[in-house]
């Protein structure tokens, strides 16, 4: 099966089906020899969010980077409403510092998803003070 039609796999599992479904066809792909791109990890990670599934969502973001994969704005953009959901204001601190090591702190939306996530653990201050 070539990459695109895994992708158009995974994303029809995580419109139609639960998480675990399509995560287990996600990881299939490497074990073919098919690297997820930052494209696949997003989908993969934003559904999680989606499903309230915080800690899985993080533990993906985790393996991404281990598997070398750098993270885009859309991927901070889509991991981050999951600590504003939790309160999880030490992660969302975690990710922040990424955000700054790896220059994306210009982007708007990325800045305003870490407004809206330190705002909603009640860090108004450093919602503010970014």
């Amino acid at each position: 099966m070539l990459f695109r039609e895994y992708f158009v796999l995974i994303n029809l599992k995580l419109s139609y089906m639960d998480c675990d479904g399509a995560l287990t066809s996600f990881f299939k792909m490497s074990k073919t020899g098919l690297v997820p791109d930052v494209v696949a990890w997003y989908a993969m990670i934003s559904r999680f969010v989606q499903s309230e599934k915080t800690a899985e969502a993080v533990e993906l973001f985790r393996d991404m980077l281990v598997a070398g994969v750098k993270p885009n704005p859309i991927t901070i953009t889509g991991l981050l409403p999951a600590f504003g959901s939790t309160g999880s204001v030490k992660n969302g601190k975690e990710i922040h510092g990424l955000v700054y090591r790896t220059n994306m702190y210009a982007n708007v939306f990325v800045a305003t998803a870490l407004i809206d996530m330190y705002s909603k653990c009640g860090y108004a201050k450093h919602a503010r003070d970014g």
